[in-house]
C-alpha cells in the first residue's frame, strides 16, 4: 500500500516499546501495548507489523506503520506523536502493572491518570537521570579498574580550581582554560 501514494518520501513510521531490565510482558501484553499505541497515535486503521525481542538487556517491541491508509491512500503524521505516546506508555504502565518510567507524563494514583510534568518537573528528572547514570558508570568503572573515574577526579580538584577562578566573575576563558 506505501507505493500507492507516490508523494510519500517516508511511508513507514517507527518506534519501539521498552520495558524495564528485568520485566517480561506476555505476548497478549505486549501486542495489547503496542495496539493501543497505534490506536492513540491515529493509525489504528492502517497496517502495521510488530517484532518483538530481548536482544538487550530489556525486552522491546518495534512498532512499524504503514503510513499510507489503505484505502484512502492519505497519509497520515501524527502530531505530537512524542506527547501522546508517553502518555499513553504512563497509561499502560498502570494498566499492566510494570514499573512507572521517567517522561513528559507522570502517574497520578489518586485521579487513576497520566499529568503531565511541569517544566521544573522535568529539570529534575533530567537532572537526578543524567546524574545517577553517569555517578552509576563512574563507580562501576572505579570498582573494576581499581582506581578513580574521571568523573571522580573532575569533581575533586579541577572543580575547586574552576569555582575558584569563577568567584567574582574576573576570570577570563584563557585563565579557565
Amino acid at each position: 500500500m506505501a507505493n500507492e501514494n507516490a508523494r510519500v518520501k517516508d511511508p513507514v513510521y517507527h518506534y519501539q516499546l521498552c520495558w524495564q531490565p528485568g520485566e517480561r510482558p506476555t505476548q497478549r501484553q505486549w501486542e495489547s501495548a503496542a495496539k493501543k499505541t497505534i490506536q492513540q497515535l491515529g493509525f489504528d486503521e492502517h497496517q502495521y507489523i510488530l517484532g518483538a525481542h530481548s536482544d538487550t538487556e530489556h525486552f522491546h517491541v518495534h512498532v512499524m506503520v504503514n503510513r499510507v491508509h489503505p484505502e484512502t491512500y492519505r497519509a497520515h503524521y501524527p502530531q505530537f506523536s512524542k506527547r501522546s505516546l508517553d502518555k499513553t506508555l504512563r497509561e499502560i504502565e498502570a494498566e499492566q502493572g510494570w514499573k512507572h518510567s521517567h517522561g513528559l507524563y507522570r502517574w497520578d494514583e489518586r485521579t487513576r491518570q497520566a499529568v503531565r510534568n511541569t517544566p521544573e518537573q522535568m529539570r529534575e528528572l533530567r537532572d537526578y537521570s543524567v546524574e545517577s547514570r553517569a555517578s552509576r558508570r563512574a563507580s562501576k568503572m572505579q570498582e573494576y579498574a581499581d582506581t578513580e573515574s574521571l568523573e571522580v577526579y573532575v569533581k575533586g580538584t579541577p572543580a575547586e580550581h574552576v569555582h575558584n577562578l569563577l568567584q567574582g566573575n574576573k576570570a577570563s576563558w584563557q585563565q579557565l582554560h
